[in-house]
């Protein structure tokens, strides 16, 4: 019989070696966190499934959106083998426990490849197929650039202005679920929990005053990076400018790196950039699925209420988990980028 509980009141050190360890906050930070109001958590909140004798059966991380406490993002989800059921009810617990804080939906991202993950969020806990996203290496030398003019520090001040041209980037059917308000946007001092560095861009007209795309370089080990962004389609020519920018602003700071793009097929735009990509030869790391499930009264109406080991869905961690993928007869494993911003 499996006990679920929170891995602040854990003894975390029974369960040995294990690809999410290397992410849990520490000990008193852990327990301190657990007691914050929803609104103003910062961490990943770990739940953990154990057996009798203390080992570790099921793992799940969850982490509220900035600036939007009420979207909780799925960061990790271990499971071992022949635990199915056990999935199950920890995934419930974890989200049970969220929506009694205020919740009110949750989404992952999962690799399109890992069928028996897809039947566990989808029909055994009622999740939804929303969208899909890439990621890509973008590797080899790039071209040279003139039009790093128009890409400025983000400010505060522009939030507004981002706010606005994201929604309107994203495509009709998807808005109910990928729309952001305006202080998703804010710079935090805090922004991705204690590890994460993450550098901030708009690509503006300062002279008109507009502004026409968003994009942010992140790393959590300082050897891999991720560039995620999106583009109004009428600068969606800036695009290569973006991935040379990008590189240098990286090159500035180490010269052994490597450089991930994001990409989400839920923009107005999205088949034009992905057809840029894949004629550049840029190399496919991971397609996923995005899985969502919404408490709303919405998403009421709407009925929107086995051999698989790890998953990870934010990109960001160190490469040696994520984006790699490992199959044995018995074990299935994936790691996985935020990806959704």
């Amino acid at each position: 019989m499996a006990v679920i509980k929170n891995l602040a009141f854990l003894n975390r050190f029974k369960f040995g070696k294990n690809p999410a360890s290397k992410e849990f906050p520490p000990l008193i930070a852990d327990i301190v966190h657990y007691f914050l109001p929803l609104r103003v958590k910062f961490l990943t909140d770990f739940f953990a499934a154990v057996d009798e004798k203390g080992k570790l059966i099921g793992l799940i991380g969850l982490q509220p959106v900035r600036g939007n406490y009420k979207k909780i993002k799925i960061t990790n989800f271990f499971l071992e083998e022949n635990s199915f059921e056990i999935g199950e009810h920890l995934i419930n617990y974890a989200l049970l426990k969220y929506c009694t804080m205020g919740a009110s939906s949750f989404f992952i991202s999962i690799d399109e490849n890992l069928g028996d993950m897809h039947a566990l969020f989808v029909k055994n806990c009622h999740f939804r197929v929303c969208s899909k996203e890439f990621v890509f290496a973008a590797e080899g030398k790039q071209e040279e650039s003139s039009n790093y003019a128009v890409f400025k520090p983000q400010r505060n001040s522009s939030v507004k202005q981002l706010a606005e041209l994201y929604n309107d980037c994203v495509n009709a059917q998807y808005k109910y679920s990928f729309s952001k308000n305006l202080t998703e946007f804010k710079n935090e001092f805090i922004d991705n929990g204690l590890e994460k560095i993450s550098f901030k861009f708009v690509v503006e007209n300062e002279e008109k005053g507009e502004t026409y795309g968003f994009f942010s370089i992140s790393t959590q080990d300082n050897l891999n990076y991720v560039l995620d962004f999106f583009l109004s389609s009428a600068v969606t020519y800036y695009f290569p400018d973006l991935i040379n920018f990008a590189h240098m602003q990286i090159s500035k700071r180490t010269k052994n790196y490597k450089l991930y793009v994001k990409m989400k097929n839920y923009y107005y735009n999205s088949k034009e950039l992905l057809d840029f990509v894949r004629q550049r030869d840029f190399k496919t790391v991971q397609s996923n699925v995005i899985l969502t499930k919404d408490f709303l009264n919405v998403a009421a109406e709407q009925s929107i209420i086995q051999n698989t080991r790890i998953i990870f869905n934010d990109i960001t961690p160190a490469f040696k988990t994520l984006g790699s993928l490992e199959i044995s007869p018995s074990i299935q494993r994936f790691s996985s980028p935020e990806p959704q911003e």
